[in-house]
């Protein structure tokens, strides 16, 4: 999902073709895990997918701002218009040449959370329970949860900025309880 620079400054010239000092657009497409080890077992497995794209006029002291789910050209084509066809305003502030980027780049994964197969998300899930049991008889409780993050995003501005980037993120989180008689003490690591 990455959106050419001559496409994104057609829709900041049609959401300003009515007027505005200002656009913005913001594209993503995100794809999301969580797992969660509790007591023993797991007790949760959430995965979803987002996708989207908003669209923002600013206009003197006010502002249009409309979204849809579906990040299709055609739709965010349409989307512009409807933005427009909801400003009302004389002036329109001067669409700015991209100063385009590829994105920054801080993070670049050795292994993408989404070549990664669910089972195997769970396999490391489960490992991190016993490990964290193995380490002492004094464990009693044990709490795994996974996360992972893995976002691509289009952002465009009247101004000229424009960057297609790539957010990549992973947390794995241990916790754990352990005791002796009446004393209890938690643990945490991620």
């Amino acid at each position: 999902m990455n959106y050419s620079q001559d496409f994104l400054s057609r829709v900041l010239k049609q959401a300003l073709s009515r007027g505005g000092d200002y656009c913005d657009v913001f594209i993503e497409d995100r794809d999301d895990t969580a797992l969660t080890f509790d007591s023993g077992k797991i007790k949760s497995i959430t995965t979803g997918k987002t996708a989207g794209v908003g669209i923002r006029v600013i206009y003197g002291k006010s502002f249009v701002y409309l979204y849809s789910s579906d990040p299709s050209e055609k739709t965010i084509l349409e989307l512009a218009e409807a933005t427009a066809q909801s400003v009302k305003w004389d002036h329109t502030g001067n669409l700015g040449d991209f100063r385009g980027s590829s994105g920054r780049g801080l993070v670049i994964p050795k292994v993408s959370p989404g070549s990664v197969d669910l089972a195997r998300k769970v396999e490391y899930v489960q490992r991190a329970n016993q490990a964290a049991r193995d380490h002492s008889s004094k464990i009693q409780e044990v709490m795994v949860r996974y996360m992972d993050h893995d976002q691509r995003v289009s952002i465009a501005t009247s101004d000229g900025n424009f960057v297609n980037d790539r957010r990549v993120r992973t947390r794995f989180v241990v916790q754990t309880i352990a005791g002796r008689g009446d004393e209890k003490e938690t643990g945490f690591y991620g």
